[in-house]
């Protein structure tokens, strides 16, 4: 016993040095390796979960089943919807467009995760990352997507109104009569177009609307996705009719 005691003492710096290198190691470890627990908003696109695969877009089942969600205000698993957007898919392939029944959807959510000392997140051990599949589990929906955002504060999508005209030559009368001004597009948040005025003359009907897009790099985007420029072609539901094949004349 005396022999260690004597030990210790002649080496006392050298134990006070180590001590200090195992806490200083220890708090490095901790900040780095330890994951904290904290929540984060994310954007997803509805669907498979793979982006770059070809699949159904969702059906207006799935839509009535997130908008349960979010109008009850549940949380599931600390999962929160925060906002749901939807904009109708028309396909076209070797002929006219066609309505598919199908949908665009988007949803923002506030979802927990961990933060790993490197600053990456995640959630159900899975990387948070743009472009990376996702599942969500909420109290009445269960649907898979794919992470098109995330910050840690609330995403906020800002769109601005612009007034677009568009005109479809060799337009039918019926298809005049079935458009009319305050007829809207209504994407789960906000009416998203809405009809000004509309002017028949020729064969051509020509629309006058008020387009909520987002400004991307350049570019005008409406429904997240579809970029929208001059002498492109424009397919849109109203709350009364679907419209195909009309082509954007102006944008102001």
């Amino acid at each position: 016993m005396k022999k260690l005691i004597r030990l210790i003492k002649a080496n006392i710096l050298f134990l006070l040095f180590l001590v200090v290198i195992i806490v200083v190691a220890g708090f490095y470890i901790s900040k780095k390796y330890v994951a904290k627990s904290s929540y984060i908003y994310v954007q997803v696109k509805v669907g498979q979960g793979l982006w770059w695969a070809s699949i159904e877009r969702p059906s207006f089942w799935l839509i009535r089943s997130l908008t349960m969600d979010k109008n009850n205000n549940l949380s599931g698993d600390g999962v929160k919807l925060i906002s749901l957007n939807y904009y109708p898919s028309f396909q076209s392939i070797q002929g006219p467009s066609e309505f598919t029944n199908q949908f665009d959807v988007y949803v923002t959510l506030r979802i927990p995760v961990t933060k790993d000392g490197g600053g990456q997140y995640y959630f159900n051990r899975n990387l948070v990352s743009i472009g990376a599949p996702i599942d969500i589990q909420l109290p009445v929906t269960q649907f898979s997507g794919t992470i098109v955002n995330f910050s840690k504060m609330t995403l906020n999508n800002s769109t601005e109104e612009r007034t677009v005209f568009l005109s479809k030559a060799g337009a039918s009368q019926d298809e005049f009569q079935n458009v009319n001004a305050g007829d809207y597009y209504f994407d789960g948040q906000n009416k998203v177009f809405i009809v000004e005025d509309k002017s028949y003359q020729d064969g051509t009907l020509i629309i006058k609307a008020k387009i909520a897009l987002t400004k991307s790099y350049g570019h005008l985007l409406f429904g997240e996705n579809e970029v929208i420029n001059l002498n492109q072609k424009f397919d849109f539901i109203t709350n009364k009719a679907i419209f195909y094949d009309f082509v954007v004349d102006r944008i102001e």
